[in-house]
């Protein structure tokens, strides 16, 4: 399974990059990091940063799928005696419903909406002086729709490549990153091709 997997690549000294697909892969990232960090550090702290318009914190009782990935962290965090460092970057007011709000309140999740731009960089300022490793997730459907037309939810509002550069540019220069991915790029709705070819130049920006 892709946890198994990204542990091996921890465990071989190697940084894992994942590519996809639903956002359901954010939990066995970070699980697999968590661990490894666990092993080697029992006492270390890892934060979860997610630029993304949408929690993706919903209840998995009826099975997990690509909106409950960080609420299976939350519970992971729970097991293992580890504080849940969640930071989601650019929520839409309207694409969330109120009990998504008022779950995130609960659980403590740090986050923005899309028009607090400021608030996102001390957010994550915040997570790379509190956090000692981080473990980062790029949702495509955090652009705007005109730069990213291929994801199953687009943006109401978005984000443009400087800012979402500007944000990850503070996160690699912590080096405190241990696992990335880019999610829910749709090669179904792409048009020309732009979400593709987003998504490529921004895997390229990350391992760079």
């Amino acid at each position: 399974c892709l946890q198994s997997k990204v542990y091996k690549e921890l465990e071989a000294g190697n940084f894992p990059f994942v590519l996809g697909g639903g956002h359901d892969m954010s939990f066995s990232n970070f699980a697999a990091a968590a661990k490894y960090i666990l092993k080697q550090k029992p006492n270390a702290s890892i934060g979860a940063i997610n630029i993304d318009p949408h929690f993706d914190i919903r209840d998995f009782d009826n099975g997990a799928n690509s909106g409950t990935s960080f609420n299976e962290m939350a519970k992971f965090c729970v097991q293992q005696g580890l504080t849940y460092n969640y930071y989601c970057l650019g929520i839409n007011k309207e694409s969330n419903a109120e009990h998504l709000f008022q779950a995130a309140n609960d659980l403590g999740v740090r986050y923005c909406c899309d028009d607090e731009l400021n608030r996102a960089s001390e957010l994550i300022e915040e997570c790379v002086e509190n956090c000692d490793y981080i473990y980062f997730t790029l949702d495509m459907d955090a652009f705007k729709s005109t730069l990213a037309p291929g994801v199953s939810a687009q943006a109401k509002v978005g984000w443009d490549v400087e800012t979402i550069m500007h944000f990850i540019t503070i996160i690699k220069t912590s080096n405190k990153l241990i696992v990335a991915d880019i999610a829910e790029l749709n090669p179904r709705f792409d048009i020309d091709e732009r979400t593709a070819k987003l998504a490529a130049e921004f895997t390229k920006f990350i391992l760079s």
